[in-house]
């Protein structure tokens, strides 16, 4: 995902300990900055009504102060670690608003009124951060359908948030490129998955899912795939059929077996299978692969292989446990490639 410079300020400003205003970007996290900003909003301060990135980081709030609707150029709102309940529905008032951020928070649902955010690019919902120190996490099991009207939402983070399944509803919005669902208790995969849909890069690591849905294959456009740490004992061919996939990554689950089929993936250049148990993998060709990333696994003989990967800058084999031979033919034959052992 490409991120603009303002957004990459906000990841910037919630990791630093900053109490002064910088540019239009404004830090509140303790009740003389929260004192300050209505204050000034109030008294239709120029400099506060021109806001455009305003974060709450830490600081009790029940509710949204009732002057925020007079920032009418506010684009980047960050509400973190606040113990909110509920979206304040002054939120949907704010129709400038490019980046939404409600993070480890105490959430339950989102109000069907996040359809008047039509602008609205990147909107951030889960629980990134898991400490005591951190009042609260949000619990958001299901979304509005009405979410399909932000026809510009091209980020959604639903982190940690308890998810049994995945609200289908996210594949209906077509605009989305990145969908970051890992740390669930998700098990299975939608039954339909949209062919208009525009999803780039899929995150689903760290959850229960154990079978592919055949449909997944409809998702034309996806780059990269993230399925590391699930229960995989295989994989299906449906995966090989995504033409543009170009970032594979399916380490710790229980894979056996590599398919032949993965040399339709034509333009994969990293691929990481690294703590399953694969035992032997059948001769396949990937033209543009260049990291592999193997380890901990049951290899005996990799060496036959490597001659099908002619881009392939390194490989990580370690934890395996290779023949004598199959070590010396690595060293003697590929000095190109950087082999870890």
């Amino acid at each position: 995902m490409k991120i603009d410079s303002k957004a990459i300020l906000i990841l910037i400003f919630s990791c630093m300990n900053i109490h002064e205003n910088i540019g239009r970007t404004l830090l509140v996290e303790d009740s003389v900055a929260l004192y300050r900003l209505v204050d000034g909003l109030e008294r239709r301060q120029t400099w506060y009504l021109n806001i455009d990135t305003l974060i709450f980081r830490y600081i009790k709030l029940d509710r949204l102060p009732s002057s925020i609707t007079e920032m009418k150029k506010i684009k980047y709102l960050k509400i973190f670690g606040c113990g909110l309940e509920s979206v304040d529905e002054r939120i949907f008032t704010l129709k400038s608003l490019l980046y939404l951020s409600l993070e480890n928070n105490r959430i339950y649902k989102i109000s069907p009124n996040i359809s008047k955010l039509k602008k609205l690019q990147y909107l951030r919902l889960g629980n990134p951060v898991c400490h005591v120190c951190v009042p609260g996490r949000n619990m958001i099991k299901k979304l509005p359908n009405e979410i399909i009207k932000c026809k510009n939402l091209k980020y959604l983070s639903l982190v940690n948030c308890y998810l049994d399944s995945i609200p289908e509803v996210l594949f209906c919005i077509n605009s989305i490129e990145e969908l970051d669902l890992r740390s669930n208790n998700i098990s299975h995969l939608p039954e339909k998955f949209d062919k208009r849909s525009s999803l780039k890069k899929l995150y689903l690591q760290n959850n229960k899912i154990s079978f592919f849905n055949k449909n997944i294959s409809n998702l034309k456009r996806l780059e990269l795939l993230n399925f590391n740490k699930n229960m995989f004992r295989s994989i299906d061919k449906n995966i090989c059929r995504l033409q543009n996939l170009e970032v594979l990554e399916m380490a710790e689950n229980n894979i056996q077996h590599i398919l032949p089929d993965f040399s339709e993936l034509k333009k994969l250049k990293f691929l990481t299978l690294s703590n399953n148990q694969i035992e032997e993998i059948e001769e396949i060709k990937l033209s543009n692969i260049e990291i592999i990333e193997i380890s901990g696994n049951k290899l005996t003989k990799v060496c036959f292989m490597l001659k099908n990967f002619p881009n392939l800058q390194k490989i990580i084999l370690n934890g395996n446990p290779l023949s004598p031979d199959d070590i010396e033919c690595l060293k003697g034959y590929f000095s190109r490639i950087n082999i870890v052992f």
